[in-house]
């Protein structure tokens, strides 16, 4: 590291980052065009500023853990050489999990709780968008079921379950120091948050509202409110057995896994797709990525006509296995997929053992994004949208929880909270940091 004082270059590059990820976050729910263009946007100027002022980050202290959080990614890559697609597996498999690579971009230039909670707000914004563009849309009563939003069905539900656990972890956690704007704060939010829910509830998807709940049922926990835990549970238990409308109906047909048809292409997708990985030993390489269906659609043709009878319903879907995790590991192989979630474990385990030392309002970013993450995986065990355009508020939202774990650690070594910066929000130890602040 040095002591030379930023150039006016160096500014630049850094509000640029931070421009573009307000961009980001205020079109994830309206705009996969801008989405991509503001994302790439993010990692240019991330490979610019890493390449020209390498000099500001320490990649010397505990290299273990930066092997540790990295590793997932860069043995990803290197094996995405060796997949079943050949050479060109690399770059498909950098466009695949691009946005991870959102890591370390909100690390080198989101570097305040300011900018944190200016992100949240324009994914609020974002949302609001969304359902206020599918309720103008909608041209009957017969709105069931239908979208609700500017994305796919279950993308549009996905991102409001992300966005609306993040609302109900700052609803009850922030608190604005002035009376009324926390009364605005809190009325926003709330009226936002309801507008999701409802949204969440018409479009009827079961994993979405899986993900809904688990998230609750983690915030829940994490702040010990057992009591409201068992009451949410009875009340929601009581409705989905005396209710007979659509909703309940949906919910109810989960635990049906004979007759439903959804159920059982599911069930077929998930033991076909681990049959598939055992077969072909897809355990260091993968397929590459977006190239399961051809690999796959190979494999199961070449079976026996009674495993085709059997598992009639996979010829369908033949490389979307409704499962982000299994994909995954199909893709990109299982030892990918499993020092993927090794990695997120351990910043789940090291935001669960902040929390207990954080205060006030530092409190709300480790719980969301504790909250935010559970929720989300539940969800994308059975969608396939992790590592696309749906779990984008489940990255920036962890980034931001990590985040603010590591201004605490800078105040608690009594350094100022705008020297927070160039620390990658994945990587660190349990005594501390790994990445050591910069000197700007």
């Amino acid at each position: 590291m040095t002591n030379r004082p930023s150039t006016t270059i160096e500014m630049t590059l850094k509000y640029g980052g931070y421009f573009f990820f307000l961009i980001f976050a205020l079109s994830v729910c309206i705009s996969k065009a801008a989405v991509n263009v503001s994302g790439g946007f993010i990692l240019l100027i991330s490979v610019v500023y890493i390449i020209f002022y390498y000099d500001r980050i320490d990649f010397t202290y505990k290299k273990k853990y930066i092997l540790i959080a990295l590793s997932p990614f860069f043995v990803g890559f290197i094996a995405s050489f060796f997949s079943l697609s050949g050479v060109s597996g690399s770059l498909a498999f950098l466009e695949r999990f691009r946005f991870f690579l959102l890591f370390l971009s909100f690390a080198l230039f989101i570097n305040s709780e300011k900018k944190i909670n200016t992100l949240f707000v324009m994914l609020n914004i974002s949302s609001l968008t969304g359902i206020l563009y599918g309720i103008s849309v909608l041209d009957s009563w017969e709105f069931w079921g239908r979208t609700i939003g500017l994305h796919t069905l279950g993308r549009s539900s996905d991102l409001m379950v992300s966005i609306s656990l993040m609302n109900i972890a700052g609803f009850f956690i922030y608190r604005s120091k002035d009376k009324t704007r926390n009364i605005i704060f809190k009325t926003a939010i709330f009226l936002n948050t309801l507008l999701m829910v409802a949204g969440i509830s018409i479009m009827g998807r079961r994993g979405s509202i899986i993900g809904l709940i688990v998230g609750v049922v983690v915030l829940m926990i994490v702040f010990r409110r057992f009591f409201i835990l068992a009451l949410i549970m009875i009340v929601a238990l009581c409705s989905l057995y005396f209710s007979d409308n659509w909703l309940a109906q949906r919910v109810k047909s989960i635990r049906d896994l004979d007759k439903n048809e959804s159920n059982i292409i599911r069930l077929q997708l998930l033991r076909t797709g681990v049959d598939y990985i055992v077969d072909k030993r897809l355990f260091f390489k993968g397929t590459g990525a977006k190239k399961a269906e051809i690999f796959f659609g190979d494999y199961f043709n070449s079976k026996p006509e009674t495993y085709k009878v059997k598992y009639d319903r996979v010829s369908l879907y033949f490389g979307n296995f409704h499962n982000s995790f299994l994909q995954m590991a199909i893709e990109a192989g299982v030892i990918f997929t499993m020092l993927f979630l090794a990695s997120i474990f351990y910043m789940m385990v090291f935001l669960q053992k902040k929390l207990g030392n954080l205060e006030g309002n530092r409190r709300f970013y480790p719980a969301a994004a504790l909250a935010v993450t559970m929720g989300c995986f539940a969800s994308q065990f059975f969608h396939g949208d992790l590592y696309m355009y749906g779990g984008i508020p489940f990255i920036l939202i962890l980034s931001g929880g990590c985040g603010v774990c590591m201004i605490e650690n800078e105040e608690n070594n009594n350094i100022p909270e705008e020297d927070f910066t160039l620390h990658c929000p994945v990587l660190f130890g349990p005594d501390g940091p790994v990445l050591q602040k910069s000197d700007l």
